[in-house]
């Protein structure tokens, strides 16, 4: 088996659209799937060639990898979700000249779709202060 794995990082200028989104969110939900696993799972009316040319765009974009398994790709989503959303939300804090304004903007907009997510936020930027904050205390030794 050989894997080829993309070098490249995917970037914010890449935008994924919807059938991308859809291959994607597939992946994750069945890593190690050829595209007929993947076009068999979307289970909707799709061309093979068009699922398999997904797939391989969302690779070039760095986004999956394959490895041979005889005459067939396999393909796994190179990031889970939770580290893609959070490799996309620090390039987005990086593209303005103000990681402040940046963020200001993603408070709007999540206030904008859902108040209730505010609150949400909130408890989660708490909880992160307070792992810090036991992270830098110093450890009590252990008695002696």
């Amino acid at each position: 088996m050989i894997e080829k794995i993309s070098k490249t990082l995917p970037s914010l200028d890449t935008q994924l659209g919807p059938l991308e989104q859809r291959v994607l969110s597939a992946l994750w939900e069945r890593p190690n799937s050829t595209a007929r696993d993947i076009l068999n799972y979307l289970g909707f009316d799709l061309a093979y060639t068009t699922v398999a040319t997904t797939i391989r765009r969302l690779a070039t974009k760095g986004l999956a990898v394959f490895v041979t398994d005889g005459r067939r790709f396999r393909y796994t989503a190179r990031f889970n979700p939770s580290e893609f959303n959070q490799m996309r939300a620090k390039q987005l804090l990086k593209l303005g000249t103000s990681s402040a304004v940046a963020l200001a903007d993603f408070v709007d907009a999540i206030g904008g779709l859902d108040p209730n997510l505010l609150e949400e936020l909130r408890r989660l930027v708490e909880q992160k202060q307070r792992g810090a904050s036991d992270r830098n205390r110093p450890q009590k030794s252990p008695p002696r």
